[in-house]
């Protein structure tokens, strides 16, 4: 979806430099968001593989699906910025530059996932429900500061 955008954006012509640089950095945060999501629930479902196999197979799959809302959260920030362009000439720099930098906070925020979920992998029983929502709560706890990131992301974009 992402590519089909981006091609029908160079079927318009040229893009400037303050595009190109937009362009740049939405591919760079969903590029980065599917990485730290393939990545997580690889780690999840390689640490709890043996849980995978048993009855516990649906906390298993739900304890991994959790960190999909980052690249979900990105494809929503990519179609925020790439709908907008071509930018008009109105645009300022400083306005291209603070939605570079709410993008580039959006790739740092979502360092908090693969941290919150080192935590929670130390939790080894997931039958008992009190450990099973602590794990589910600490999930969640990852993608606070991605959605902060991406609101935040949202008004600069809005502002171009």
């Amino acid at each position: 979806m992402v590519w089909l955008q981006i091609a029908s954006l160079e079927g318009r012509g040229v893009l400037s430099a303050r595009d190109l640089s937009l362009v740049s950095w939405t591919l760079v945060v969903y590029g980065w968001a599917g990485t730290v999501v393939i990545g997580v629930r690889a780690w999840i479902l390689s640490s709890r593989l043996p849980q995978l196999m048993e009855l516990t197979f649906s906390r298993v799959n739900s304890l991994a699906t959790a960190p999909v809302s980052l690249a979900i959260f990105a494809l929503v920030v990519d179609v925020l910025v790439l709908g907008r362009l071509p930018l008009a000439t109105a645009v300022s720099e400083t306005q291209v530059a603070s939605v570079v930098t709410a993008l580039s906070v959006y790739i740092l925020c979502t360092l908090v996932l693969p941290v919150t979920t080192a935590i929670a992998n130390r939790i080894e029983d997931i039958v008992t429900p009190r450990n099973f929502l602590l794990l589910l709560g600490l999930s969640n706890v990852g993608t606070y500061p991605v959605l902060a990131a991406l609101l935040w992301a949202w008004l600069q974009i809005s502002a171009l």
